[in-house]
């Protein structure tokens, strides 16, 4: 399949200037070779060649039949005509589709809206399964947020190009005044990205706490729609409109907020002892549930590796030779709760 040309792309501004003192040269007659043009420009054979080459590209430049060495100018307006013209009609089709898809979408939405919500509410709840859509929800629930908005964030906060739009998002909300309330685990405080970011929006007046153990990915706007993990699909989410559950992944998180702590970045030998030994508690408790390192560390949010460590040194601290030995050992210490089992979402 042979890839369609794209529109000539514009002049790189660093060479630019090499590219109008050739295009002047040229029109003005004298200079017809690239030779002619570096000597009478000033510029190196390889710079006039480079900005020959480019001026050709846009139509700018053409030589005479039999004479490829002698260089022609043509008109902007000329260049403009055979090079973009094509191009700006494929755009304007392209538009044309888009908006009619954009049509034949909204009026296929109001058909799903009035199927599933019953004269036109909107779905209690709705199953988002994959990450563009989820996104854009929560964009678009943010959007319309008036008074708080909650959220749990296991693993930490995101990194890179996501990380920012994150915080764009959470700026667009305190700047109007709506109140932000986070949860993260213990070992956010140890990513320099995420404690950067943390302290960005809490001297915007967010509230930010940590836990040390396992924390649910939820999200809640104005107590009236909740954004849940998807229990089958990573990337996706389940949206919640029913007012009753509403208020039960509110409750969930309150209890999440008062056992959690106000996050601290810095360097603090004693808070990172204590956090240690809360990373550890947990630990504890899923080991004797049977779980796999793996599991471990995606519910703590800490890297496989250094859920290893800890284990390592749980395992010397008890005097345990093998992880069943270790579960044996952990429920003779009474260090589980009973009737409190670890199990897997």
């Amino acid at each position: 399949m042979v890839k369609r040309a794209g529109p000539p792309l514009p002049i790189p501004h660093q060479t630019f200037k090499f590219a109008e003192l050739v295009y002047a040269c040229v029109v003005d007659g004298p200079a017809t070779t690239v030779e002619q043009v570096a000597a009478s420009c000033g510029l190196t054979e390889a710079d006039a060649e480079t900005a020959v080459r480019q001026l050709s590209t846009l139509g700018l430049l053409t030589t005479l039949p039999g004479t490829p060495q002698r260089l022609l100018a043509v008109s902007p307006t000329v260049a403009v005509t055979s090079k973009m013209a094509p191009h700006e009609r494929a755009l304007a089709n392209n538009m044309r589709q888009l908006n009619e898809l954009r049509g034949q979408m909204e009026a296929l939405a109001l058909v799903y809206q009035q199927s599933l919500g019953q004269g036109g509410r909107e779905s209690e709840l709705e199953v988002l399964p994959e990450a563009g859509a989820v996104q854009a929800v929560l964009a678009d629930l943010g959007a319309g947020s008036r008074e708080e908005v909650l959220t749990c964030q296991p693993g930490g906060v995101r990194q890179g190009p996501a990380l920012r739009d994150d915080l764009v998002r959470a700026e667009e909300l305190l700047a109007r005044n709506v109140r932000l309330r986070a949860i993260y685990q213990h070992a956010v405080q140890f990513n320099a990205a995420a404690t950067a970011y943390a302290e960005r929006i809490i001297a915007l007046g967010a509230e930010v706490r940590v836990v040390g153990g396992e924390l649910l990915w939820m999200m809640v706007f104005d107590g009236r729609v909740a954004v849940v993990a998807h229990r089958d699909e990573p990337l996706g989410a389940v949206v919640i409109r029913d007012p009753n559950t509403v208020d039960f992944v509110v409750s969930v998180f309150e209890q999440s907020w008062a056992a959690a702590k106000p996050l601290v970045a810095g360097p603090d030998p004693q808070r990172t002892a204590a956090i240690s030994n809360d990373v550890k508690a947990t630990i504890v408790r899923l080991l004797a549930g049977g779980h796999s390192d793996k599991t471990i560390a995606r519910r703590l949010g800490i890297a496989e590796r250094t859920c290893q460590r800890h284990i390592s040194e749980i395992f010397e601290r008890i005097g345990a030779k093998s992880r069943f030995h270790a579960g044996y050992l952990v429920h003779q210490a009474g260090l589980v709760p009973e009737g409190n089992p670890a199990t897997d979402p």
